[in-house]
């Protein structure tokens, strides 16, 4: 469940653009690397004239250790226009970004958060400091910064001061929470309001250091959070005037989206660095309408470029130069994340749905993580029936079941993205790799050639084929065998169909993923290249087919339908062709897939995104995940009770051989089991219906009938203890334990009428208690202040209206009557009588304030145990267990 729970909140903090620490006790090497020797990346041998080394330390959180790296620095860079890329200055600013992150592992920067950014200012010439935030508690919409500034000698076009802001995009706490404050405006509301009080700051400084009227240029960039902060502050600066976009030098790194208007070429100076897989970018959705200011950059995915193998070659030099261990890259992983932001764009639509269900929700549930908060929040999400209604209902209950799959193969290691993960990575760093910086600098750092690190192609293909099959992928054009995974799992380097044997050459060739997993062999075939896919048959099977096509950045994929067809043992079928071209198969008629269109007769499901999770594993309940929490809660709850219910029999039947022994019971005196098991039951039945309160709110005729369940043994207990002492108060109790069941079933669709038979069951046993013994002066002054008490406590804080409101304070005097008249009698009585007047006020502060999940239970928790101290105390003790009562005095049976 722990591992579960981590899980999830991973996926929350990838979701709302974080970078977050991860801590280990690892020995760091020099330079912050651990693990074998291997050759630097000679990124020295390119320092241009002029350049000097500028050191950079950080926190490594793939490895959980302490980092650093040299960058280069030039003045000469910032003459020119901000508007031409310049790849170094992409590189140092990044060193920029990284230097501002708040420090983890660097025991020595405690004292100064911003220690390691302003060294890293310092060494470049950077002076007057001011740091901001860095030393407060950060809060929902808090900016970490540190500005100076320094001159430059520009003899052909004059001198100027150029400023500098590092904006801190990592390790820090609540700062990120606005990450989560997206809102349903132009800009993410946010980044924009942190992206403001920076704007503020900038012209603070630039007053503060007397440099108005001189000539200005401006340099910042960032990661993360920080990165869209810079990609909203570029724009504020050059609109205000004060600033030309050529003199704004802005890089930023894994950027999320900012703007749903993004105002094409009007911002050239601003360049947004992305990695395709990297799924913080991927929100706010692009579905939703936003996008980023200026030119986003893509760094190489294996998903979308043939050329990975050989890309990917030079960066593992530079990140296991920084790092220590060998780069990685895990498809799977990023597949599942993109299903989960799917399958949550389904859920909320639209920027506004989010804002009104979602937002206010995830941000409590940080500010406040308390194990109560957090889980009546998640309940409240799942609860909320605009939210997940009938629309997206198929998709919500998807989502969960996918989540608890992915979780469960995560901690059995029995998923394919286990294959892929990294022994030496924390599970951060195998969780969020693409969103680590270790992986944007060893990209950054990969070729000086900038062709061979960024790549616009966008488009890819997942095929997923089931059935016992060989499957190999192949060049259309020339039929080169570029991969090939028998229905064993076990890569092959021949493959025969159409009469020829085909064989994988052992020269460089595009590195496709396939993989075999769970009978399914699935296929990631980049768009950028002709490929073609043939599965040949081991056995006479129904094959299935399935394929998406899918965009970088964009959450939804093009879902087709799910094919079954026929196929003999030893016979083939070209089932993707990328180029359109017909082929004719072994069968004599068309391939299956032609471009990206299928052509098969049978179809086996219809095209809706909700089969995905079919994909993966099979729900074999065919329960929704709602029905599945209930029936995973009910099942261990049964246990526990079961076991309890042991104990307390064995305890019972203890003490009653004690007591027989002691002379206090006749030798054949039984023990009586019913009313413990009556008990364990309604705790039972509440646990459950507890549960379907918060997860199926709209399901009151189910919920209904476990109130029922719960009332009617009170009511038989009840009973039970009336057959054997037949006295006017024990039929009295049991009136009123029918009247409050029917109360405790009508107050789901009706507050007045509950009240009014809650009253009636409290009126008869005032009634009875009234009867039989006056109450004394102090009963009555108890009484009178309680009363006054309460209705001027209801009069102040409810919000209902006056005929609700006086129908509630004439409830609470009869409840404050019952408690008075009950002080003075039998320990059940009374203390029946206290649980259901605190019962009372728990549900009226929920109602008054809004309900909480530890709130609701126990409220209702606590009525339960007064409707069962009533139930049970219409048994009354008796000389011994067994003995027949033929007469009763009724004055005895109050005492």
């Amino acid at each position: 469940m722990k591992k579960l729970l981590s899980i999830i909140f991973t996926l929350l903090i990838l979701l709302a653009g974080i970078h977050p620490a991860v801590f280990a006790d690892n020995t760091e090497t020099e330079n912050g690397n651990t693990g074998d020797e291997t050759e630097s990346w000679p990124y020295y041998e390119y320092f241009e004239e002029g350049s000097t080394d500028v050191m950079a330390f950080f926190d490594l959180s793939t490895i959980g250790q302490f980092g650093s790296w040299s960058f280069e620095y030039n003045d000469r860079w910032f003459k020119q226009s901000a508007d031409e890329y310049n790849h170094k200055l992409a590189r140092l600013t990044f060193g920029l970004a990284w230097s501002a992150f708040r420090p983890h592992f660097d025991i020595a920067s405690e004292d100064d958060p911003a220690q390691h950014l302003k060294f890293f200012l310092e060494q470049m010439g950077f002076t007057d400091q001011r740091m901001d935030d860095y030393d407060k508690n950060p809060s929902l919409y808090t900016v970490s910064t540190v500005m100076g500034h320094k001159t430059i000698e520009d003899e052909e076009n004059g001198d100027f001061e150029l400023l500098v802001i590092g904006i801190c995009g990592g390790g820090y706490t609540n700062e990120w929470l606005s990450n989560f404050s997206i809102g349903d405006e132009e800009l993410h509301v946010g980044f924009n309001s942190a992206a403001s009080e920076v704007f503020d700051r900038v012209f603070g400084y630039i007053a503060q250091q007397h440099l108005s009227g001189k000539k200005l240029k401006i340099w910042f960039g960032g990661f993360s959070r920080a990165a869209a902060i810079s990609n909203i502050l570029a724009t504020k600066l050059i609109d205000s005037k004060q600033f030309r976009h050529e003199d704004v030098f802005t890089y930023t790194f894994a950027t999320p989206r900012t703007t749903k208007n993004p105002k094409p070429g009007q911002y050239p100076n601003i360049y947004n660095i992305v990695g395709k897989m990297d799924p913080v970018p991927n929100v706010p959705f692009a579905d939703w309408g936003y996008e980023r200011f200026g030119t986003t950059l893509y760094t190489p995915a294996q998903q979308t470029d043939s050329n990975y193998s050989y890309t990917s070659m030079n960066a593992n030099r530079v990140y296991k130069d920084l790092v220590g261990i060998d780069f990685w890259n895990n498809v799977e992983m990023d597949t599942k994340l993109r299903v989960i932001l799917n399958y949550l764009l389904k859920i909320a639509p639209t920027s506004k749905v989010y804002k009104e269900h979602i937002q206010d929700k995830l941000i409590s549930m940080w500010s406040n993580r308390t194990v109560s908060n957090v889980m009546t929040t998640l309940m409240e999400i799942a609860g909320d029936t605009e939210l997940i209604n009938n629309n997206n209902q198929s998709q919500a209950n998807s989502l969960l079941t996918y989540l608890a799959y992915s979780a469960a193969g995560y901690v059995a290691g029995s998923d394919l993205e286990s294959k892929y993960m990294s022994n030496n990575a924390t599970m951060v760093g195998n969780l969020a790799h693409e969103h680590t910086p270790e992986v944007y600098l060893a990209w950054l750092y990969s070729d000086e050639d900038t062709s061979m690190i960024y790549s616009n192609k966008l488009n890819y293909m997942r095929l997923v084929v089931s059935g016992d099959v060989d499957v190999a992928v192949m060049y259309y054009l020339d039929g080169d065998l570029l991969k090939c995974v028998d229905a064993n799992g076990v890569s092959r380097d021949t493959f025969t169909y159409d009469g020829k044997t085909y064989t994988h050459d052992e020269g460089w060739r595009p590195d496709i993923f396939v993989e075999r997993t769970n009978g399914e062999t699935i296929v990631l075939l980049p768009k950028d290249a002709d490929f073609k896919v043939v599965i040949n048959s081991n056995k006479d099977q129904t094959v299935s087919l399935h394929g998406i096509k899918l965009v970088v950045g964009h959450t939804n994929g093009s879902f087709s339908k799910l094919y079954k067809f026929e196929l003999k043992k030893g016979h083939y079928e070209v089932v993707y062709s990328s180029n359109g071209d017909t082929e004719i198969n072994s069968e004599g008629y068309y391939g299956i897939v032609n471009g990206d269109t299928f052509d098969v007769s049978t179809i086996s499901k219809g095209d809706t995104t909700s089969f995905a999770i079919d994909l993966e594993r099979s729900n074999i309940l065919n329960l929704s995940w709602r029905q599945i929490v209930i029936l995973v809660f009910t099942i261990p709850t049964l246990i526990i009770s079961l076991l309890s219910l042991s104990i307390t029999w064995l305890v019972g039947k203890h003490r009653l051989k004690r007591k027989i022994r002691a002379g206090q019971l006749r030798s054949n005196a039984t023990y009586d089991r019913i009313p413990s098991a009556c008990m364990v039951l309604c705790m039972e039945l509440f646990g459950i219906q507890e549960l379907a309160y918060w997860l199926m709110p709209t399901y009151l005729f189910q919920r209904s009938i476990l109130k029922f369940i719960i009332g009617a043994v009170a009511i038989y207990l009840g009973y039970r203890g009336y057959k054997k002492q037949p006295t006017m108060l024990s039929r009295a109790i049991l009136i009123s334990l029918v009247f409050c069941t029917a109360a405790d079933l009508v107050i789901n669709y009706n507050l007045i009428g509950a009240l009014a038979l809650y009253g009636t069951a409290e009126l008869v046993l005032i009634y009875h208690f009234y009867k039989f013994e006056k109450p004394e002066k102090w009963q009555w002054a108890a009484w009178g202040f309680a009363s006054v008490s309460t209705c001027i406590f209801i009069w102040a804080n409810s919000s209902e209206g006056t005929g609700k409101i006086i129908m509630m304070m004439a409830y609470a005097v009869i409840m404050m009557a019952l408690l008075s008249l009950s002080l003075t009698k039998p320990k059940k009585i009374r203390f029946g009588a206290i649980f259901l007047a605190m019962s009372n006020v728990l549900i009226f502060l929920n109602l008054a304030f809004g309900a909480t999940l530890i709130g609701h239970v126990i409220g209702l928790g606590v009525y339960y145990v007064a409707i069962m101290c009533f139930a049970s105390s219409t048994k009354y003790k008796k000389p011994f267990e067994n003995e027949e009562v033929d007469t009763v005095d009724v004055a005895k049976a109050m005492i």
